[in-house]
């Protein structure tokens, strides 16, 4: 917690804003919200998968674990963590005069996932146990509190757009040059990788809505977590099968070369 105080600081004294910020351009306004956040095991409330061997628990497939150090009694097993993140965001600047208002709508960001619906289910990812470190329920409720007409997020990597409740959610990551070759179907979101996305201009508001695979899915289908004895073709291998264990179809049809 000193290390992300002095990095505050040092924002401060180099002229970084890290609050609030009123957007002001020649046909309109908006205000930017950066939102810090951590997360937090809890986050994730959809069954875990059975009947399917060597899937490793969160703290041992996910860096942040052992890389990370926390003052007591903060602790990364627990909310704790997430908690006091969240809890710095009300030590910072206040918001513009209006925010959230249709002349002033809120466009909130953070790293973390602020809801679990922003992911696919666990029997479609490489590792099953990702909801258990993407995300923060402190996070998906100050969303809501503060009234963000849009929030971008990130860190899971797949491209998303989607409505949910009177908020949009927008991850449009940069990712990884192995994951552009590997997986790019799942990332592709607007004009990445080739050109940045444009989500809000002063003269037309917010961006149209985008394409992007899994968001687009689950337009179409309703989540079923509890499926949870089946894995997808791509991720069964993975794993060792128990009795009772299956593999589902591929969620969106065998796929053409590499386009996960």
């Amino acid at each position: 917690m000193e290390k992300l105080q002095a990095f505050l600081a040092m924002c401060r004294d180099e002229g970084v804003r890290t609050g609030p910020l009123r957007v002001d351009g020649e046909g309109g306004s908006c205000c930017v919200v950066p939102l810090l956040s951590w997360h937090h095991q809890s986050f994730d409330t959809e069954p875990d998968i059975t009947c399917w061997e060597g899937i490793p628990r969160p703290e041992h497939a996910m860096v942040d674990y052992s890389r990370c150090k926390w003052p007591s009694p903060l602790s990364q097993t627990d909310e704790s963590v997430a908690r006091a993140l969240d809890e710095l965001n009300d030590r910072g600047p206040a918001f513009p005069e209006g925010a959230g208002a249709a002349a002033l709508p809120i466009i909130s960001f953070s790293h973390f996932v602020p809801r679990f619906e922003l992911n696919p289910e666990k029997r479609f990812l490489f590792l099953p146990c990702l909801l258990k470190a993407v995300g923060s329920r402190f996070l998906g409720e100050r969303v809501q509190r503060i009234g963000s007409a849009m929030h971008v997020f990130g860190h899971t990597h797949f491209g998303w757009d989607a409505m949910l409740g009177n908020t949009r959610y927008v991850q449009a990551a940069l990712g990884y040059p192995s994951e552009w070759r590997e997986r790019p179907a799942s990332m592709e979101i607007g004009d990445l990788p080739k050109e940045p996305i444009v989500l809000w201009t002063s003269s037309h508001g917010f961006a149209p809505p985008m394409a992007a695979r899994w968001s687009d899915y689950y337009e179409r289908h309703a989540r079923t977590p509890e499926v949870t004895h089946t894995l997808a073709p791509y991720v069964a291998p993975m794993y060792r099968q128990l009795p009772g264990g299956e593999i589902c179809d591929w969620p969106m049809g065998p796929p053409k070369g590499r386009e996960r």
